[in-house]
């Protein structure tokens, strides 16, 4: 329901803790009303597996439903924000992420299916690539460093963006630059993405946390109701009904389960995780499939 009050800002802190899942996805309460989510897998470069992608999912409808917090920060600590779905996890089949056609269950990174009631704000260091890409678009703004990286860096594997890349960076973008990104998987600058509109804020490396926070403190100062309809009122008009969104899902999976089940995909794979060819965004010694 789009009806809100200011009643909350009265709260000294949140009915219920917000739920953490160490190592790897981490919450805390850095604001007043803001709840950060912290990703941290250094070893992976904060690639998400099929536990981290439900974690974020509990966490997206925690924050949801605490009336407590009013803006979210997704940040990737270790100087990366997030390079995707964890590849290894991908190519064994016992743990494959979900590719239900179901537009109500949970996303292979989680919480991408859902559109929160409240602002979400991507802080970005380092590489936001593949599925992290799709993790940024799902916030509502993002700050980035001027030394970060961005691309669909799974086009080299055959892996499909089945996060809603396809439905979200087109409308970020335009059609235009989108597929430049999808087709190519080309590495884009942080000066790039902030003059194509992917990028809120540009700022120096180590400083994106803290203009995040400092842009989600600015967002609870406001009328929470009015500001809170206003932006249920853009995405309403961008993405159509419930229904006509969940049929974009839908119809994102259906193309992105028929790339998976392509014999491509098991032999693109195998060069990342077998071969450890294509790493850092890199074409080069990729075999020809």
């Amino acid at each position: 329901p789009l009806i809100y009050s200011n009643a909350h800002k009265n709260m000294s802190c949140p009915k219920s803790p917000s739920p953490s899942f160490p190592p790897h996805v981490l919450t805390s309460q850095p604001s007043r009303h803001i709840l950060q989510i912290s990703l941290s897998s250094p070893s992976s470069k904060n690639a998400i597996t099929p536990q981290m992608a439900q974690n974020l999912h509990d966490v997206i409808q925690y924050f949801n439903a605490e009336d407590y917090y009013f803006v979210c920060v997704v940040y990737g600590e270790n100087g990366t924000f997030c390079s995707g779905a964890n590849l290894q996890s991908v190519s064994d089949t016992s743990s494959r992420h979900d590719l239900s056609l179901n537009s109500h269950s949970p996303a292979p990174l989680g919480l991408s299916r859902l559109i929160p009631r409240k602002p979400v704000i991507a802080a970005i260091e380092g590489y936001c690539v593949a599925g992290g890409l799709e993790l940024a678009c799902f916030c509502d703004l993002r700050v980035g460093s001027k030394d970060s990286t961005y691309g669909v860096f799974c086009r080299r594997f055959g892996v499909p963006l089945v996060d809603l890349g396809t439905i979200r960076l087109p409308r970020l973008i335009g059609l235009s630059r989108a597929m430049d990104m999808v087709l190519t998987g080309r590495a884009v600058t942080a000066k790039e993405a902030y003059e194509w509109g992917l990028l809120n804020r540009l700022v120096p490396k180590g400083e994106t946390l803290r203009e995040a926070l400092k842009l989600a403190e600015s967002l609870c100062e406001h009328p929470q109701r009015c500001m809170r309809n206003d932006r249920h009122s853009m995405l309403r008009n961008i993405y159509g009904s419930q229904q006509e969104f969940d049929q974009q899902i839908i119809s994102e999976m259906e193309f992105g389960r028929d790339s998976i089940q392509a014999e491509e995909f098991g032999k693109a794979l195998d060069r990342f995780v077998i071969y450890r060819q294509g790493r850092h965004g890199s074409f080069e010694g990729l075999a020809k499939l």
